[in-house]
């Protein structure tokens, strides 16, 4: 019996490291906790709690040695992201649109899409509700917000 406890304990430890390699919904993740509780608590109830808080500590230990051994032989290096992203990277200069003219795209509710000098371009209404087709101009530039208007 004691070997269907510890198969369920490395089903639960393979399913644990499956869902950190595969992207899902956390599928292999839930069953691979439920698995390990179920044979910690079936070990704790046949041999007693010193045995339901020894496969915990051993358990912990494994995951401990696991994550240790990723992180020496590179293979963390896929399964963690390691490219950081930073604000002004992302940030783009649009200070050079300001007073030109464009289509509005979609509907502005105040957002939507206008195309100016033939790029598309997330834009903000300062008129409020504006339907495609409309021709609006770009009225000021905040950061990387560019509002528009109404052209008159």
């Amino acid at each position: 019996m004691l070997w269907t406890k510890i198969v369920l304990a490395l089903a639960g430890f393979a399913l644990c490291f499956a869902e950190m390699l595969i992207p899902g919904f956390g599928i292999f993740g839930i069953a691979g906790v439920l698995c390990l509780t179920a044979s910690v608590i079936m070990v704790g109830m046949e041999f007693g709690i010193g045995a339901f808080f020894a496969m915990t500590a051993g358990i912990i230990v494994l995951f401990a040695i696991t994550i240790f051994f990723l992180k020496k032989s590179g293979l963390s290096g896929r399964v963690i992201l390691q490219d950081r992203q930073n604000a002004e990277a992302l940030a783009e200069d649009f200070s050079d649109l300001e007073g030109k003219c464009g289509i509005a795209e979609t509907t502005l509710r105040p957002f939507g899409t206008a195309e100016i000098e033939g790029k598309r371009y997330d834009v903000c209404s300062i008129d409020g509700f504006m339907e495609p087709g409309q021709n609006v101009q770009v009225v000021q530039v905040k950061k990387s917000r560019i509002e528009v208007r109404l052209k008159k």
